[in-house]
Formats: C-alpha cells, structure tokens, sequence
C-alpha cells in the first residue's frame, strides 16, 4: 500500500482545503521512481505541492526543487485537498 495508514491521518480544513501529513512514497515499480519531480509532473498530475521527501535512510530534503529525483521508498511529504491526495496516491502506483 503506498499511503501510510498507522498514521498521519489527520486533516485541517477550511471549506475545500485541507492539509495533510500523510505519507506517500513510490515503489520501485511506480512510474515515477527514478524521475525528477519535473518529470514525474507530480504536482500538475495531483494537485499536491511536494514539502519535502524523505530517502529511506532518513534524510529530509525539504522544500525540493524541479530536478529533485524521486527514488523508490521516497517519502512524499506534500499538502493539498482530500482529492488531490487521492490523485497523487493513484499517481504513484504501478500501471497494470
């Protein structure tokens, strides 16, 4: 599962928008493991702009730039709408 469901569930709102910390990071078989956030059109695809990424040995990029690479097990950290995590989350997962 690509979104972390033991934590991170909670939501601020007002009217339409929301911010979340949920974490969502790509598989090696995602179509945007091993592209640049740029490439990846993460946030034209979502509508979520990417915080910061966590590699899996723990270190924060915070503020990511357009040519920040997206590797397996990357953690997206990024804020927006229920529905554009929504997209984000099907974004990332692997074409059938």
């Amino acid at each position: 599962d690509t979104i972390d469901s033991r934590l991170y569930n909670r939501y601020s709102s007002t009217d339409r928008l929301c911010i979340s910390d949920q974490r969502i990071w790509p598989n090696s078989d995602s179509p945007i493991a091993g592209r640049t956030l740029h490439d990846a059109k993460v946030r034209e695809a979502s509508g979520a702009l990417v915080l910061a990424l966590r590699s899996s040995d723990g270190v924060f990029t915070t503020n990511p730039t357009d040519d920040t690479m997206l590797r397996p097990r990357d953690v997206i950290i990024a804020i927006g709408t229920i529905e554009d995590f929504a997209r984000l989350a099907q974004s990332i997962r692997p074409i059938a």
